[in-house]
């Protein structure tokens, strides 16, 4: 019964009625056991009435002192009506959003966001050996992992953590260079000088003159510990100085991480298997320990031309597929858990971060986007030459 009442609401009309007394005309409609699903009575001649389609093109048929003007239609008649007033603006619009959704799985820009200009031209040589490029179609989440991972795998002694974010119809690449211990430079006279900008949150001289203090703030590049000594008497000598200077420094993470997680880990465990195939149909041969989940490489021995047999060598190795499924609240602790050890990971032993506060979080379709302010405290001291004929013209 319900289905039928929503398939007469589905062609209803609102017609107007004009003669000399509407009265009669609607006590013969209820004599004729027209249902009447709105009334609205203007005055004696005039009244406005709702009834289904199929009683109106009676109504329409039969002769009558009546006048019967049609004012409007609802549901399907109603679509019908728009479409055929609209169709060619309905048809350019889906066009359009068809022509706009293929656009925007598009890549049309991909920005490698880092200060060296060999590493950026390292990264996007990268990015083309996996299939990354303009003017293609973007990846999944998990490709993106997979990619990012290979990259890291290729150049490990150049890439400390690479992350690979989609923005519209554009990649945004962002890269840590990998930090590498080339042993201490010394000269016969230097100081140490800040790396970084920052706030000093500790000085370890062994040698040198202190200009520097704890909780000064210091630019990249300026003296902490200098080779250049006044002396009690003004004049001045010079030495090496040396020693380590720790400062609060500061960096903006982005990181984004999945609603559903997925990981493959494999065990390690390996083995052959021979299989027939026909058609799409494989029959292990002898496989009395299967693996429930697995990654393969096969190599066919031998079969017809037209493939519908064949004889398989399939190497078989074991897998364990870890699948989690995260709320909105979880899924950001998720992405500040990876935020953190990546930046835990750059880091020396004697280095730590201070704290960190999330500045922005964006929610799309399959993940949640963060931009994390982090304080690190790290250790920005860096040796820097003397040269004692500068030293002896100023």
């Amino acid at each position: 019964m319900e289905n039928k009442y929503l398939k007469r609401l589905d062609k209803i009309v609102k017609i107007k009625v004009s003669g000399r007394n509407v009265y009669r005309f609607i006590d013969r409609l209820i004599k004729d056991k027209v249902y009447i699903y709105d009334l609205k009575i203007i005055n004696i001649k005039n009244v406005i009435i709702k009834i289904s389609y199929d009683d109106y093109l009676i109504l329409k048929d039969k002769k009558s002192i009546y006048d019967i003007d049609l004012l409007d239609v609802y549901g399907k008649l109603k679509i019908k009506k728009y479409f055929k007033e609209h169709y060619v603006f309905i048809i350019f619009l889906i066009i359009g959003y068809v022509v706009l959704m293929f656009l925007s799985n598009f890549i049309f820009d991909i920005e490698v966001v880092h200060a060296n200009f060999e590493i950026r031209e390292l990264v996007y040589r990268e990015l083309r050996k996996n299939g990354i490029e303009k003017y293609i179609f973007r990846k999944s989440y998990q490709e993106l992992e997979n990619i990012e991972k290979n990259i890291l795998d290729n150049n490990k002694t150049k890439i400390e953590w690479i992350e690979i974010n989609r923005s519209g119809t554009k990649y945004i690449v962002r890269v840590e260079e990998r930090k590498i211990d080339k042993g201490e430079e010394r000269f016969e006279y230097q100081d140490i000088v800040s790396s970084k900008s920052g706030i000093i949150t500790k000085v370890l001289a062994e040698s040198g003159e202190i200009i520097k203090n704890t909780n000064d703030y210091i630019k990249g590049g300026e003296v902490v510990i200098s080779g250049n000594i006044t002396l009690p008497d003004g004049s001045s000598v010079l030495s090496r100085a040396s020693g380590k200077v720790y400062a609060e420094v500061w960096y903006l993470v982005d990181v984004s991480y999945p609603y559903i997680y997925r990981e493959e880990i494999l065990t390690g465990r390996a083995k052959e298997v021979f299989l027939i195939k026909f058609l799409n149909k494989r029959i292990s041969l002898f496989d009395f320990s299967k693996f429930n989940t697995f990654k393969k490489s096969d190599r066919i021995l031998f079969g017809d031309i037209f493939k519908f047999f064949s004889f398989i060598k399939e190497k078989q190795y074991e897998m364990i597929v870890i699948d989690e499924f995260y709320t909105k609240e979880e899924v950001v602790v998720k992405a500040v858990e990876r935020a953190v050890t990546r930046v835990n990971d750059t880091l020396r032993e004697d280095e730590q971060i201070i704290k960190y506060r999330i500045l922005s979080t964006y929610y799309d379709e399959s993940k949640v986007n963060l931009k994390i302010f982090f304080s690190v405290n790290e250790e920005v001291s860096e040796v820097r030459k003397i040269d004692n004929n500068e030293v002896e013209d100023s």
